[in-house]
Order: structure tokens, then C-alpha cells, then sequence
């Protein structure tokens, strides 16, 4: 009696009206094998069976064969799991910080970047000592040569004579070239003139008289003070 019940025999369904059946009727059969397919197809899911059927209407249960990508995605699922519910004891297990700490946190990660760059930078110019090399001595160093005047040392300042009398050397040197500077912007102005003075207008040959009398001015300036510095 059991084992007749266990082997439920099940009809194929048909979806056909049967002579002498009431549309009410044969509505009902349709629901009715419709929700028992449901249910045998989510009872085989459930379980990982397939459900067969032989010729008699005789029903069969069979185990389903394995699937790779089904067990992957499983596989992969179950994975995924693992690292939420971990994240979330983490989380759960680290203290919850305020804006201060949190700032303070990121202060001592930007400066301990800081300091690991700094190293990198620094690594290759390393010097590597190879095995048997013996340094007599520590490596000199050539420093740049300056550029600009140089601060004098304290201990070592001048005198104020030689700095007066270094003074009024330089400028002397200086008055020479200023004559010579004038001497050729005044030529220069005389060349631009040409023609015969009887020709130009009263107003140019005065200006070229003064041109003149400042050209020769300025040479016996020159020439005087050439003789006094000798």
C-alpha cells in the first residue's frame, strides 16, 4: 500500500475538453495539473532531482548530475558572503572615531607618506660599498662658488680709512669713463649735422657752437685729469 502511494501515477497533461465536460470542469483539471507541475518542478529544485515519468505514468525521482557553472556561482556567492559578514565584525569590532580623531588619523598617514618619499628620493644616491674596498680617507666635498658679494667674517672688518680711501679710488676711476660717456653723446649729436654752416639757419649754428664749446670743454676736463692722476 505504501509503495503504490510512493509511485503516485500522474497523468501527461492535456489540455483538451473532453465530450460531455463543462467548461467550468475542464478549467479546474487545467489549474489543477498546472500547479502540480509548479510543484514538481520547485520540489526538484529544492533538492537537486529531476522527476521522470515512464510510459505507465509511473513517477521517478533521480538524482540531478552536477553542474560546474552552477557550483562556481555558488561557489562564488558563498565567497562573497564570507567577506561581508568579516567586513562587518571588523567594522563592528573597531571603535567608532570622531572628526578630530579621524583628522588626526589622516595627519599621521600624509606625514608618514611624507617620510616614505623622502627615503625613496634619497635611496639612490646611496653610495654601495663592495666587498674588499677600503676608504683611506672620508670624501671631499667641492662646494659651488658663490655668486654676489660675500659677507665679511666677524673679526675681520676694514678700517673706515681704507674703506674712504677705496671709496674715492673707485669713483676716481669712475669720473674718466663718465667724461669719455659724454664726450661721445656730444659727437654724436655734431655728426648728425650736415652742409655748410653759412647755409644753415641761425638757430642750428648756435646750437652747433654750444655742441662745440661743450665738446672741447669736456676734452680738456679729460685731458686735465688725465695729467693729475699721473
Amino acid at each position: 500500500m505504501n509503495q503504490s502511494r510512493r509511485k503516485k501515477k500522474l497523468v501527461d497533461p492535456l489540455f483538451q475538453q473532453q465530450p460531455n465536460e463543462s467548461d467550468r470542469t475542464f478549467l479546474f483539471r487545467v489549474n489543477k495539473i498546472c500547479e502540480n507541475v509548479r510543484r514538481e518542478a520547485a520540489f526538484a529544485d529544492k533538492y537537486g532531482v529531476e522527476i521522470k515519468r515512464d510510459a505507465a505514468g509511473e513517477v521517478k525521482v533521480v538524482k540531478r548530475e552536477k553542474d560546474e557553472l552552477e557550483l562556481l556561482i555558488k561557489k562564488v556567492k558563498k565567497e562573497k558572503a564570507k567577506k561581508k559578514t568579516k567586513k562587518k565584525n571588523v567594522e563592528s569590532d573597531s571603535p567608532k572615531l570622531t572628526k578630530s580623531q579621524k583628522w588626526e588619523k589622516k595627519k599621521k598617514e600624509k606625514k608618514l607618506q611624507k617620510r616614505l618619499k623622502s627615503a625613496d628620493e634619497f635611496e639612490p644616491v646611496k653610495d654601495t660599498v663592495k666587498f674588499g674596498e677600503i676608504a683611506h680617507a672620508p670624501p671631499t666635498l667641492t662646494l659651488p662658488k658663490k655668486v654676489g658679494k660675500v659677507t665679511p667674517r666677524p673679526g675681520g672688518k676694514k678700517l673706515l680709512l681704507s674703506a674712504i680711501v677705496l671709496k674715492s679710488a673707485e669713483e676716481s676711476k669712475r669720473q674718466p669713463v663718465k667724461e669719455k660717456e659724454k664726450l661721445q653723446k656730444v659727437t654724436k649729436k655734431t655728426i648728425d649735422k650736415k652742409g655748410k654752416r653759412k647755409d644753415l639757419p641761425n638757430a642750428v649754428r648756435r646750437q652747433l657752437d654750444t655742441q662745440q664749446k661743450e665738446v672741447i670743454g669736456a676734452y680738456k676736463r679729460l685731458k686735465a685729469k688725465k695729467r693729475s692722476d699721473s
